[in-house]
């Protein structure tokens, strides 16, 4: 599906994205919760913030993702037993923040049964998933870094930017993506 658009400089681009936002609609109607519709599904979300961070689209192309839900709200609920046993990737993000921002606290995050009894809370708009803040970080984002980062959810856990365009252009370099429209310099 992704292919298609990569290969032509179609001025298109929003009807390219609704129509493959529509097949995904389709395929999650008939597939369900598919981990390989999903997994595209968060792809074309990475990429529609990518094109929304370089000007190709507007920030009110966000809903075109809309079109890929099937009617009803969906819920995102990580599978995951047991975050503690997640293991995280050896990257020192302290470090880093002055050059990446913090984008990854921007990111949407599902959170998992353990990380409810945990008492993280969720965005009652999108259920099961990180509640951010009115600044687009992580509503646990603080001045001095992550306020629950032992509680932290797998996602978070897991989650090695060093390969995700959304934050670096360049990781080796240390290169980073432009920051994405509207996205405030973290607090």
């Amino acid at each position: 599906m992704l292919r298609r658009m990569a290969t032509d400089r179609d001025p298109d681009l929003p009807g390219q994205l609704e129509a493959i936002a529509d097949e995904l609609r389709r395929a999650r109607i008939e597939r369900g919760d598919d981990p390989e519709i999903a997994a595209v599904a968060a792809r074309l979300e990475g990429l529609v913030e990518i094109l929304i961070g370089r000007g190709a689209l507007v920030p009110g192309h966000r809903k075109i993702l809309s079109r890929m839900r099937p009617a009803g709200r969906s819920v995102h609920l990580s599978l995951v037993v047991d975050k503690r046993q997640v293991r995280s990737p050896d990257i020192d993000c302290a470090s880093l923040i002055p050059l990446c921002h913090a984008r990854c606290c921007a990111l949407r995050v599902p959170l998992s049964r353990q990380d409810i009894d945990d008492g993280l809370r969720w965005d009652l708009a999108d259920p099961y998933r990180m509640e951010l803040g009115d600044d687009g970080y992580c509503r646990y984002h603080g001045d001095d870094g992550c306020t629950i980062y032992d509680n932290r959810p797998a996602a978070c856990r897991e989650y090695d930017c060093r390969g995700d365009p959304r934050v670096w252009l360049d990781w080796e370099r240390r290169v980073p993506a432009p920051m994405p429209a509207g996205l405030p310099w973290p607090r």
